[in-house]
């Protein structure tokens, strides 16, 4: 299918997907990641379409959830109507780790972004922990990953965090193109076959195993690292920074490292 809008066109290559699985959009921002969600979720509708497209249940999470109604979160709830909320596996899955049963007396208009996260066959998820701090975010992504395994359910989710998004990718769409003018999302192809030509690495943890990854494949990257006997192990050149922090700065070209 394909979709323009002004003077972007976005096309869609036919794919087939399976349950439990989560697919990541992967792409340069204004490459038609989340238009394509919103295609699929009836937000928008496509020019063109090719083929069929069956018939499932769909779960649109946006950027930014507001809600329409003056609900309360059980209100909320019973109105889905939906036995899930109840099944004891979805309680250990999904309630509990997300500390839900606090907030069921409270107004939905009432709750943060990051409170406001129904049942169905694909999840289509825009971005489900930019508004969560760290500990929030391991435990919103190991919930998405547990009920799509356990509930045998499929995702498509847009993520920049890198860690969340390669710890929950099962397999990725990679979105190619001119930004803003003309892009294609292509099949879902597995994780590890995403191509990267240069890796930017903030602050890691264990970066023995992103050194011997970019020497094997022959790639490039940028990395921050504040630990200085971590960051000396890697680094084959140096990009000093130099100047007045937070009023006025300027990046060094590289450097051999001493």
């Amino acid at each position: 299918m394909s979709k323009t809008l002004g003077g972007f066109t976005l096309n869609v290559v036919a794919a087939k997907f399976t349950d439990s699985q989560i697919i990541l959009l992967h792409g340069q921002p204004g490459t038609g990641k989340t238009t394509f969600i919103k295609l699929l979720a009836g937000v928008k509708y496509p020019d063109t379409i090719q083929g069929n497209i069956p018939c499932l249940s769909v779960s649109y999470k946006p950027q930014i959830i507001r809600p329409s109604q003056f609900h309360s979160v059980r209100a909320l709830f019973k109105n889905l109507n939906c036995s899930l909320f109840e099944d004891p596996c979805f309680v250990s899955t999904v309630t509990e780790p997300l500390e839900i049963l606090p907030l069921m007396d409270k107004r939905t208009t009432n709750l943060l972004d990051s409170q406001l996260q129904r049942d169905a066959d694909i999840y289509l998820i825009d971005e489900p922990t930019a508004s969560l701090d760290q500990v929030e975010r391991d435990t919103a992504s190991q919930v998405i990953k547990r009920f799509i395994q356990r509930f045998k359910r499929t995702a498509l989710v847009i993520e920049h965090n890198h860690e969340v998004a390669s710890y929950l990718a099962d397999k990725v769409i990679v979105f190619e193109g001119t930004p803003s003018v003309n892009c294609v999302a292509n099949p879902p192809i597995q994780r590890n076959e995403v191509p990267r030509y240069i890796y930017l690495i903030n602050e890691p943890t264990a970066s023995i195993n992103h050194v011997q990854l970019i020497q094997h494949t022959k790639k490039a990257a940028f990395v921050i690292e504040h630990n200085l006997e971590v960051a000396s192990y890697p680094a084959h050149s140096v990009i000093v920074f130099e100047g007045t922090p937070l009023v006025d700065c300027f990046a060094n070209p590289h450097l051999n490292e001493p």
